[in-house]
């Protein structure tokens, strides 16, 4: 059995749902309580019980439209803050790939479908310039089977040859691609599908 270190998070009733969006990170608003294993201890971390689930249920089923709008904007701009504050923590906030694991959880598919259109922006981009560059794909091929001892250039169509070149092209591009992708992606989705909150 794992035992847990409960943390109880917003033991509330209505006043209690106003204190957090106004002070969220009180220390007032969390109680502990250990449970002690002789061989290991984790932490389990229960936001509401059962009968708390219910009763902010009711109270949100009360709520009209508009107040049920306003909780969710409060809500989502302290939910933004305390992500900034995890990633300062961490020291993703300034990284690029803890940029993008953001981005991934703020946008889910739509960052998959930018990010994929963007690598298909580039893959054409990379095979136009060794098309109409004049690239000479096979001799390239033939330099590889030289180094490497295989036999790639005999047994591989020009075609594919520059699809592969093409490829291998947008991988190196992967450095400039992601902070592209990071950079644009808020403002293109924002665009395309505005924020209700």
């Amino acid at each position: 059995r794992i035992h847990c270190q409960r943390h109880l998070l917003l033991r509330h009733s209505r006043s209690s749902v106003s204190s957090i969006l106004t002070d969220p990170v009180s220390p007032s608003l969390y109680k502990s309580r250990p449970i002690h294993h002789h061989q290991q201890q984790h932490r389990c971390y229960i936001p509401l019980t059962k009968d708390e689930e219910e009763e902010e249920k009711s109270r949100v089923a009360s709520l009209s439209d508009f107040a049920k709008e306003q909780e969710l904007r409060k809500l989502n701009r302290e939910i933004a803050r305390l992500e900034m504050l995890k990633g300062i923590n961490t020291g993703e906030l300034y990284t690029w790939s803890g940029k993008y694991k953001a981005l991934a959880r703020d946008y889910g598919m739509p960052l998959l479908v930018w990010y994929w259109g963007v690598w298909g922006g580039t893959f054409v981009l990379s095979y136009g310039a060794i098309d109409l560059g004049g690239v000479d794909v096979m001799s390239i091929m033939m330099k590889l089977d030289v180094w490497t001892g295989w036999d790639i250039s005999a047994n591989i169509k020009p075609e594919y040859g520059k699809i592969g070149l093409a490829l291998a092209l947008n991988e190196v591009l992967e450095p400039i691609r992601l902070p592209v992708v990071i950079m644009t992606v808020k403002p293109v989705m924002d665009r395309l599908f505005p924020p209700k909150f």
